[in-house]
Parts: structure tokens; C-alpha cells; sequence
């Protein structure tokens, strides 16, 4: 019997009531998951739609699947829906379907004059997105949502600054159907570029590339000290290039990796802060990075081009830095990888797996070399994720059926045994799985920018947004530091209670522009804000991705997380370097921008000895001192600073050789006085 289930440990998501669903039910949400992704494909790739029609019908994804396979309550029915969501449904199709034969009149008159069933149908859908947006991601983004409606209608009465004209209910309603609301820029970025891009991501991972993912990991890094951290780092990196969730990664690399660890001699709480930390950066990884990247391209008028590629010298430092964390923790402890027959040959890997690697070269190429649009650089991915696969199976067949294969009749008939066969990964059945899976795959995409639409509607139509960047220079006295320490506070906050891409959404809206005023760079502004808004993934108290992680490496969630802010320090660093310095963003001249990275690079190798206390052999305070002061002067670029941070690291690094040869000479005359790595 054909079963749907809800989605159980999704990102941001933990300890949601979920219901399972069969017969009839679950094979009608598999048609409307197959008929959704193929009318995205259709709607985006070949047969444009007006942009309202669009994003309403994409609206469906969370109005239909939300309440179909999440109970509203936890007595609710477990295995079929209730009364109450059958309703929910019904007046979410009634009100998309109103959209769709209205479309034209309320992108006219909604936002200005609307009427009486253009203010029912934004209440109606307001109240049904709150609501599947309680169910899906939690109480703390409905709630800020509930203060930004109960304020554009009490405005009026409150005091001073946050003092804003009357508006009715029928203007805020009419307001928030039209496309500067819940139809807006963010559910269009989530309608129009992000769903193809997760649609990409699960036939990729259909096609087995996750395993692919994880050999080439191991055959490179696997024998080095500490090999199965170093596994983590880049197997966590390519397989955040097609997922963009923190807690996908954990769940999908961190079953192998973390055990790996601790049987290598990792401590379990490092072992699970390695692989929350690593799993995070595939946020921050281009080409997907959880979708925000197609919504800062929208928000900034701006190619998906120039954000995709402002993100990989910061994604490249963050990585870097866990990569020093990492090995300096395994020559401390004096751990080392594993053995030559316990790891894949990366030649061997590439010649029987490598094929699946090309649909992620198609991507690349298309978007850098080709500068195609992000929705046809993913249909062409799309489509080579599927090509490869049959040019694959039919080259197999052909090798083992010899001459006779050329037989036109046994050719259509294991072609068709093929496209039928369950277990064929691009077969009709395979592709329908694939095709259903997208939908689910974007449920908390599509309903958080559905709700960050309203938020960011109400700071449009209030005024508010202009407010609060008029507070934020007051507060911090016209000086930039201070601004970027108190948006990085307000990130960080608004990312412990709402899913990271809604948490940018509405940092962008209100702290942003205050930061542009004061002469920043507006994607580096953007940049800084989202990069702080996931940062809570592995912030105590809110710290999803590490307590994911601790749960595979059985260790206290409280100590994994910090463990994991001290590794992943980056985090906080690397915003605060592209805001100082855009080069770190592609912007300049290709000599600044190659100096730039390689010296952040360099100064994250001296960041990670002065926080684990080792580079050639332990620190002591003096040299230890020396390699973050010089840390940060080479991570914020510049000519003196570069130079006088290179003065301090020869400093440390000559404290630290003159120690080493004293220890050894130690080891000669008495070995057992000497710490065992360097004997």
C-alpha cells in the first residue's frame, strides 16, 4: 500500500506532531507532488506564467502537504486527516484557485483599492500560512508575524517614532495578496529558482552521487592525521553544493563520519562539533546555500550570477579555518588517519562513480562560464542528471550482452524492463519518486518566505523598516563597528527561533539598509546578514545542526555546540572580513582579490593554532598570543597589516621550532619525559 509520511527531522523543525497517511489519501499527494514539479518545470522552463499565477499555485506546496502530513495537535488523527485540515485545504485551493482567475485585478487594484473578496482572500491565506507555518517550523515566526499585523493596524496609537499612519484592515489584507506581500519577492524567489534548484539536488542524490560524495572525501583526505575529521570537512562541503541545509548534512555524512572519529580517538563531543560545524557551511556553500541566494539576487536586483560567486571566497576561508581546527587538534592528540586498506583509490572512485559528478559540472559551467539563468542552468543539470544515468544503463547493457545487444527487439525490450524496473534510479518509478520528493523537499522554504512576505509587507507598508535604520545608526553613533555588532545580535536572535532563509528575509528588511547608509556594499550588507543568520545552527541555546549531531555521537548537546563555536569561530570572523574588505567578495582587481583570500587563508592556519594551543608543537602564552594577533591582521587584508602580521607569526613560529628542538633533544637524553606525539 502506498504510504506518505510527514516530514520527521527536517531542519528547524524537531519534535513536530506528524501523521501517516495511506490508500487514496497518499496516492492523491503523490499525484499532486509529481503534478506540482511538473508544472514548475513546465510553468518556468517552457511556458511562462504571469508571476502571480506562479507563486500562488507554489503557495499549494505548504497548504496542501503541511496539512495533510502534520497534525495540528498531538491527538489529533495519526493516520488520516481531520475535519479541520480537509477545511484548511479546501480553502487554500479555493483561495489560489481566486488568485489564479484574479490575477490581473490584484496586481492592479489589491495593494491600493481592493475588494471585499480580494481583503477575504489575503485573510483566508494569511491565516491559513500562519497556521501551516506553526505546524512546520514553530510558534516564533508566527509570533513575529502576529506583531507585525497587530502593529500596521494599532500603528496609529503607539508612541514616538513607531507612530505610523491609520490603515484599515482592508487596505493591510488587500495589501498583503498583492506581490509586496505574501505574494512577494520572497515566495517568488522560492517558486521561481529555488524549488528547481532542490529538484536538481534529489535526482542528484537519486542518482547515488551522496556515495560518490563521500568516497572522494575519504580517498583524499582519509590517510591524512585525524583523516575521518578531514572527511567530514569535505564531504559535508560537496554535499552542501546540492542540499543547503545544516541538518540534511549532519543526518546524511555524519552517520559514517562521526563514528569514524571517535574510533580514530576524537573526543565524541569534538567528533559531533566537527560535523555540526562542517554541515552548517553548507549554507553558506554556493551554488544552492538554503536558497537565500536566489532571494538576496531578487532583493538586490542583482544576477544569481554575482551572488553565487561572492559566496565562494568566504565559504573557501570558513572551510579552511575547520580544516586547521581540525588537523592541529589530531597532532595534539596525536591521532592518526586510516590505513591505506580501510579507504577507497580516488582512481578507482572517479572511474566507476565520477560520471555522476557531471550534472554538478553542468551546473557550475552554466552559471560561470555560459552565465545562463538559474532556471535554465537547472533544467540543463536536471536533464544531464537523468541523461547520464540511461547513457550509463545502456552502455552497461551493451557491454554485458556483447554484439547481440544491437538486437532491435532485446534493446526495447530490456530498455523497457528498464523505465519500469522500481529499482532503476532514472526509470519511470524512479523519476516519479524523484518528481514527489520535490515538493516535500520545499515545504519550509515556501512556507517561511510566505510568512517572511508578510513581515516584510507590513515593514513596506508601515514605514517601520526606514525607523529602524534611522535606531540603528542613533544606537551606534553613525559608526559602522558598532551597526555591524548590533545586526550581527539581531541575527543571531531572529535565527534561534526562525528558519535561517526567513531569518535573512527579515534582517535584510530592517537592518540592511542601515548598514548600505553608512556606505557598505549592498550584497555585503546582505551577505553579512545571512551568514549571522545561520549561525544559530550551532549557537547555544538554539543549536539544531549540533544537537543533531550530538545525538549520532551519544555526547552532551550543551558541549557539542560549544565546542562547536569555539572550531567554527570563523563564523563570526568572516562577515566582518567582507564588509572591510570587498575583494573577499570578487570585487576588485583579480591580483586584490587573490592576495586577499590567500592571506585570510593563511591568517585562519594561525587562528586555529592560537585557539587549539598547537602549530609544530603546544603554545604557551606568549606564541599563542602572537598567532591571533597575527590571525587577525592577516584575515582583514591590507599591505602593513599583512606585513606586521606575518612579523608576529615568524615570531610564534620561531618560539616554536626552538621548543621543538629542545624537546627533542629532551626525547634523546630521557624519552619518557617527553608527550608521546613526540617521541
Amino acid at each position: 500500500m502506498v504510504e506518505q509520511a510527514g516530514p520527521e527531522g527536517q531542519e528547524d523543525g524537531g519534535g513536530r506532531a506528524t501523521r501517516r497517511v495511506g490508500g487514496a489519501v497518499a496516492a492523491g499527494l503523490f499525484a499532486f507532488g509529481v503534478a506540482i514539479s511538473i508544472f514548475h518545470i513546465v510553468g518556468l522552463g517552457f511556458y511562462p506564467l504571469d508571476p502571480l499565477i506562479l507563486r500562488s499555485v507554489h503557495l499549494l506546496i505548504p497548504l496542501v502537504l503541511v496539512f495533510a502530513l502534520l497534525k495540528g495537535r498531538a491527538n489529533s488523527p495519526d493516520r488520516r486527516l481531520s475535519s479541520l485540515d480537509w477545511a484548511a485545504i479546501a480553502l487554500g485551493a479555493l483561495g489560489v484557485y481566486y488568485v489564479i482567475l484574479h490575477a490581473e485585478d490584484i496586481q492592479f487594484s489589491a495593494a491600493s483599492a481592493p475588494d471585499i473578496w480580494m481583503v477575504a482572500t489575503g485573510i483566508t491565506l494569511v491565516v491559513l500560512v500562519l497556521e501551516a507555518t506553526r505546524r512546520l517550523v514553530g510558534l516564533p515566526l508566527v509570533l513575529i508575524a502576529l506583531v507585525a499585523l497587530i502593529y500596521a493596524y494599532y500603528g496609529p496609537y503607539f508612541p514616538g517614532m513607531l507612530k505610523h499612519g491609520e490603515k484599515s484592515l482592508s487596505r493591510i489584507f488587500g495589501y498583503l495578496l498583492s506581490d509586496s506581500g505574501l505574494l512577494g519577492v520572497p515566495l517568488h524567489a522560492s517558486a521561481a529558482y529555488a524549488f528547481l534548484f532542490v529538484l536538481f539536488g534529489g535526482f542528484l542524490r537519486a542518482t547515488g552521487v551522496s556515495s560518490v560524495f563521500m568516497d572522494v572525501a575519504f580517498a583524499i583526505a582519509g590517510r591524512t592525521r585525524g583523516g575521518p575529521a578531514k572527511v567530514a570537512i569535505f564531504s559535508s562541503a560537496l554535499f552542501g553544493t546540492i542540499s543547503g541545509s545544516g541538518i540534511a548534512n549532519v543526518v546524511t555524512t555524519g552517520t559514517l563520519t562521526i563514528p569514524l572519529m571517535k574510533k580514530t580517538g576524537y573526543k565524541p563531543h569534538f567528533a559531533g562539533a566537527v560535523e555540526s560545524i562542517a554541515s552548517s557551511g553548507g549554507m553558506i556553500t554556493p551554488p544552492i546555500m538554503g536558497s537565500a541566494a536566489f532571494i538576496m539576487a531578487e532583493l538586490l536586483n542583482i544576477p544569481y550570477y554575482d551572488v553565487v560567486l561572492a559566496a565562494a571566497i568566504p565559504a573557501l576561508i570558513y572551510y579552511a579555518a575547520l580544516f586547521w581546527m581540525v588537523d592541529f587538534e589530531a597532532a595534539k592528540e596525536g591521532l592518526r588517519g586510516l590505513s591505506k586498506e580501510e579507504l577507497p583509490s580516488i582512481r578507482k572512485v572517479l572511474m566507476t562513480g565520477g560520471y555522476l559528478l557531471l550534472p554538478l559540472g553542468v551546473l557550475i559551467y552554466s552559471l560561470v562560464v555560459e552565465f545562463s539563468s538559474p532556471i535554465r542552468a537547472s533544467l540543463l543539470s536536471l536533464s544531464a542528471a537523468v541523461g547520464i544515468v540511461w547513457v550509463k544503463s545502456a552502455a552497461d547493457y551493451v557491454r554485458r550482452g556483447g554484439f547481440s545487444a544491437f538486437s532491435p527487439l532485446s534493446m526495447l525490450k530490456a530498455g523497457a524492463g528498464y523505465f519500469v524496473d522500481r529499482r532503476s534510479a532514472m526509470g519511470v518509478p524512479g523519476m516519479m519518486r524523484a518528481l514527489e520528493e520535490g515538493p516535500k523537499g520545499m515545504m519550509e522554504v515556501a512556507v517561511s518566505c510566505a510568512t517572511a512576505g508578510i513581515i516584510v509587507g507590513i515593514i513596506s507598508l508601515t514605514g517601520i523598516g526606514l525607523k529602524f535604520a534611522a535606531l540603528l545608526m542613533d544606537l551606534s553613533g553613525g559608526h559602522l563597528f558598532p551597526a555591524l555588532v548590533l545586526t550581527m545580535i539581531i541575527c543571531i536572535i531572529l535565527g534561534m527561533g526562525l528558519p535561517a532563509t526567513a531569518a535573512y528575509i527579515v534582517t535584510a528588511a530592517v537592518a540592511a539598509p542601515a548598514l548600505i547608509n553608512m556606505g557598505v556594499p549592498p550584497l555585503a550588507a546582505h551577505m553579512f546578514a545571512f551568514h549571522f543568520s545561520i549561525v544559530s545552527g550551532t549557537t547555544p541555546p538554539v543549536a539544531l545542526a549540533a544537537y543533531a549531531a550530538a545525538g549520532i555521537a551519544k555526547a552532551n548537546p550543551i558541549s557539542v555546540a560549544f565546542t562547536g563555536m569555539r572550531i567554527g569561530i570563523a563564523a563570526f570572523i568572516v562577515p566582518y572580513m567582507f564588509v572591510y574588505a570587498p575583494s573577499l567578495l570578487m570585487v576588485g582587481t583579480p591580483w586584490q582579490i587573490f592576495m586577499a583570500a590567500a592571506t585570510a587563508c593563511v591568517g585562519t592556519a594561525f587562528l586555529a593554532a592560537g585557539v587549539q594551543g598547537y602549530l609544530v608543537v603546544k603554545t604557551n602564552t606568549a606564541d599563542r598570543l602572537l598567532f591571533l594577533a597575527a590571525s587577525f591582521l592577516l584575515i582583514f587584508p591590507g599591505f602593513y597589516t599583512d606585513m606586521a602580521g606575518f612579523g608576529m607569526a615568524a615570531a610564534a613560529l620561531a618560539m616554536q621550532f626552538m621548543r621543538r628542538s629542545r624537546l627533542r633533544i629532551l626525547r634523546d637524553a630521557e624519552p619518557s619525559t617527553v608527550p608521546l606525539q613526540y617521541r
